[in-house]
């Protein structure tokens, strides 16, 4: 349930900190704690997470869009879009970024910039479900080609299937499922002392 949930993610920043604790000064953990920090609508804490892992890795494009995502929660979206455009900047092709700036035009009311955004995302990423529902909204809003609206929606369709079969083999990607990830590495760090690189992110 939602209370459960929202325990595992107190539990897992009290590993990302257990885990700086034994190792200070590795940005992974300070990126994977904000994505928790997020989880928990703790934004400012969060932001402040993130502020440490680009201070340690100025070039971190993972916490970069990551930042953005807090801030664009926030509603401060013009402080939202130059973490998206650094995060891209220094990766071109990390399409969960093109997707989150694009999700934060989408909010913004400008939907030219939203669909450039999404079409890059599913280009660089055919399967990004997601994005590719966004997308397809916001084509059936703005546009009377139907044939592009239906190519799109047939895609979807397809995309859409592959992920929830794949769910359903239990080869989920949800964020839930990266956190139990996380907090796994964090105990063995613990145990181990090697250093953490989680796999978290907040799309």
């Amino acid at each position: 349930d939602a209370l459960q949930g929202l325990r595992r993610f107190e539990a897992a920043v009290e590993s990302y900190d257990r885990a700086n604790a034994l190792e200070a000064g590795v940005p992974e953990i300070y990126n994977n704690r904000g994505v928790a920090l997020q989880a928990l609508g703790k934004f400012e804490d969060a932001i402040a997470s993130y502020d440490q892992a680009v201070y340690l890795n100025a070039s971190y494009a993972q916490a970069w869009s990551n930042r953005g995502n807090a801030l664009r929660s926030l509603g401060r979206y013009d402080e939202a879009l130059p973490n998206y455009d650094r995060a891209i900047a220094l990766e071109p092709t990390y399409a969960d970024a093109h997707a989150n700036r694009a999700g934060a035009f989408d909010e913004m009311e400008r939907p030219a910039e939203a669909i450039a955004g999404y079409e890059t995302a599913v280009t660089l990423t055919p399967a990004f479900v997601d994005a590719k529902r966004r997308l397809l909204a916001l084509y059936m809003q703005g546009t009377d080609d139907t044939a592009r609206i239906a190519r799109l929606a047939d895609d979807l369709a397809e995309h859409a299937g592959r992920q929830a079969a794949a769910e359903l083999r239990g080869r989920k990607t949800l964020p839930d499922f990266r956190i139990q990830h996380d907090l796994e590495q964090a105990d063995y760090l613990m145990k181990n002392g090697h250093a953490f690189a989680g796999l978290s992110a907040a799309r």
